[in-house]
């Protein structure tokens, strides 16, 4: 038994970089830069079994910090998060194969806070508003067109009020209230 383990220990080993270390995804993370003027900070990629990229970013005393990139296989970048002390704050982005942004949000202590944008091109489809988390305010999906297809209102991440669907000429065709996420009007 003993053999074995120290065979296995031994292909670990062998199989990651000079200054790498497993994940617990099984993921390879390797250090590639430290900063002697600011101790604790180290850039860092993490790679997969075959050695695709999959993460570039920092960490500060061993936890995120900053700005992370994940990529597709094509190498494009995928989205853009930032971070403090390993939690989500701040913008993140997410992209598109060709580059372009499909969706903006914003993290407060890792959850989301603000405003939550899902684009086309350059056209927004979809525009939320989170607090602490949950889906606040008015909600707005647009046909690609850019004309508004829905609008409805949330209270603490459930409908709440008058929810309206457009036809796509911009003519209201429903209207529903809600209370509490619960249909109570048609």
């Amino acid at each position: 038994m003993k053999t074995y383990v120290l065979i296995g220990l031994t292909l670990l080993i062998g199989s990651c970089t000079p200054g790498s270390e497993e994940t617990s995804n099984g993921n390879l993370a390797g250090v590639l830069e430290t900063f002697p003027e600011t101790p604790g900070v180290v850039r860092t990629e993490i790679r997969d079994a075959a050695g695709m990229l999959l993460s570039t970013g920092y960490y500060l005393n061993s936890k995120k910090e900053g700005s992370w990139v994940d990529y597709y296989p094509s190498r494009m970048m995928k989205s853009l998060t930032t971070y403090i002390q390993d939690h989500k704050e701040g913008i993140s982005l997410e992209f598109e194969e060709n580059s372009a942004v499909s969706k903006k949000y914003f993290y407060h202590n890792d959850k989301l806070h603000g405003e939550y944008l899902v684009l086309s091109g350059s056209v927004v489809r979809e525009e939320k508003h989170y607090e602490n988390g949950l889906q606040m305010g008015v909600a707005r999906v647009y046909y690609e067109s850019g004309l508004l297809q829905e609008e409805s209102y949330y209270k603490d991440g459930k409908r709440h009020g008058i929810a309206k669907w457009f036809d796509k000429d911009g003519v209201p065709t429903i209207q529903y209230e809600y209370k509490d996420g619960e249909l109570v009007k048609m």
